[in-house]
């Protein structure tokens, strides 16, 4: 038998219209509330935790990040795409003894044999166009004639003779060009590179770099390391957003267990400085106080008398020589001799020439270390030379392209501004012949490159790191100009 017993309203769990009433509860209902309160389990102890950490970084922001590492001095590069005679532009104390024996060699070479000696083994001929813009360049900077060659004669020069030989400019891609960011800190953790359009070498591969067109202005220097639209986007607004991220990150660090990680605040400490330090690049006058000379006060008198491409080389590698960039890497195309004019050719002369002096300025300037690396793909060889050719508001020798005349001429050459100690002459690597002046080279390419790289890093920074060296292939030091 069956007994009915009445229900009373509140023993349903429908509504009735009473004030207890309770909400209807399906099954899904009661999993989900069992999933709530499961998450919740996991959750609180993580955020109490997670207060710990919150604690821990509530001063992260620019006032708790870490200063930027700069390594000064000055490392750049000009790539010559095509080939230039070496010889015509700076040559070694071994080169001005063969030419000045070798009336031959000396033709070859696209020289007269009147030299002078501005630095340990770097030397010019007197009287030809590259060493008649050099040395009246001083004067378009403001430096007194004595003040100029005081500031030439701080330069030493290594060189690696006969390893990029390739005739008509064959070596193209052949990573004769490279980079140092990865290699060498600085407060921007990037490289800039100028018009390089050519492979890099491998160790450059990958390597942080700031793209601008290879002919270069303040103007375009500034917008490259700016953040843009500026009307939209300022200093503070990037501030407010760093805030704002630091604080979520903060929120979530215990959910996530942050306190348990290892290295899991040092993560977070780097991804809420590398969001304030966009806050700085967002600010509408950092870049031009860096990258418009007329605002840095060292470059500012100099820089007057010179051209927009001279302005941007000029604060760029001061940059570098301050630690604020890591290095300045230049592509100059055109530079292949055959079927020129001696006024073409002096062109070429000119355009490395007023970069060379830019350089020279902007580590004379910084009072630092500075190397330069110059390297080309292919070889020049001259047939005697053109007097009193006037390009530019210069006159000088200019040498004469001889086509395909054979000979190994190719040089690849380190620079180095000696602004913190005296100046000691570099090595010349690689054999001459006494006749021809034709370069036999000690090593193949790749690890010449490794090599300039190796003694441009000692040179500026007085060491070679170990992870440095790793990073450049671990060159045997007889690859080395210094």
């Amino acid at each position: 038998m069956i007994i009915r017993v009445p229900k009373k309203p509140n023993d349903d769990n429908s509504s009735t219209g009473h004030d207890h009433d309770a909400p209807h509860l399906s099954r899904r209902d009661f999993i989900a509330r069992g999933i709530y309160t499961g998450v919740l389990s996991v959750a609180i102890p993580k955020i109490f935790a997670g207060g710990i950490i919150k604690d821990a970084m509530a001063t992260v922001g620019n006032s708790a990040c870490p200063t930027a590492v700069r390594t000064p001095g000055c490392i750049a590069q000009m790539f010559l795409e095509g080939g230039y005679g070496a010889g015509s532009y700076v040559l070694s104390d071994q080169m001005v003894t063969v030419a000045s024996s070798s009336q031959n060699a000396a033709d070859r070479y696209g020289v007269e044999r009147t030299f002078m000696k501005l630095g340990p083994n770097f030397n010019v001929s007197t009287n030809s166009l590259f060493a008649k813009r050099i040395i009246a360049n001083g004067a378009r900077m403001g430096f007194t004639p004595q003040a100029w060659l005081q500031a030439l004669g701080k330069i030493s020069v290594g060189y690696n003779c006969g390893p990029m030989n390739q005739d008509d400019g064959g070596g193209s891609n052949t990573g004769l060009i490279a980079g140092v960011s990865s290699i060498k800190s600085s407060a921007l953790g990037t490289d800039v590179m100028m018009g390089v359009n050519n492979k890099l070498a491998s160790f450059a591969v990958g390597m942080p770099a700031t793209k601008v067109g290879e002919t270069p202005n303040p103007q375009n220097m500034v917008d490259a390391f700016s953040m843009l639209p500026a009307a939209k986007t300022n200093k503070q607004t990037v501030t407010n957003s760093a805030n704002a991220a630091k604080k979520i990150g903060q929120a979530l660090a215990g959910i996530f267990g942050l306190e348990g990680r290892t290295g899991g605040e040092e993560a977070f400490t780097a991804a809420s400085c590398g969001f304030f330090g966009n806050a700085t690049l967002a600010d509408p006058t950092y870049a031009p106080a860096l990258f418009n000379p007329a605002n840095v006060n060292e470059l500012r008198a100099m820089a007057a008398g010179v051209t927009d491409i001279e302005r941007a080389l000029m604060a760029s590698y001061f940059q570098s020589a301050k630690g604020t960039i890591g290095g300045v890497f230049s592509e100059f195309g055109g530079f292949d001799y055959h079927g020129k004019t001696p006024a073409e050719i002096g062109v070429q002369v000119l355009q490395f020439a007023d970069a060379f002096t830019a350089w020279v300025a902007a580590c004379n300037a910084s009072a630092t270390n500075g190397a330069l690396i110059v390297t080309s793909n292919g070889q020049a060889v001259s047939k005697g030379f053109t007097a009193n050719v006037a390009v530019g508001g210069t006159t000088g020798n200019v040498h004469n392209a001889n086509n395909d005349a054979g000979g190994a001429f190719n040089n690849s050459m380190l620079f180095m501004f000696n602004g913190v100690n005296a100046a000691v002459a570099g090595k010349t690597l690689g054999a001459l012949n006494s006749t021809t002046g034709d370069a036999k080279p000690a090593m193949g390419s790749q690890l010449a490159m490794q090599g300039l790289y190796a003694s441009a890093l000692i040179h500026v920074t007085g060491t070679l790191t170990n992870a440095a060296n790793i990073r450049l292939g671990s060159p045997s030091p007889t690859a080395r100009v210094i």
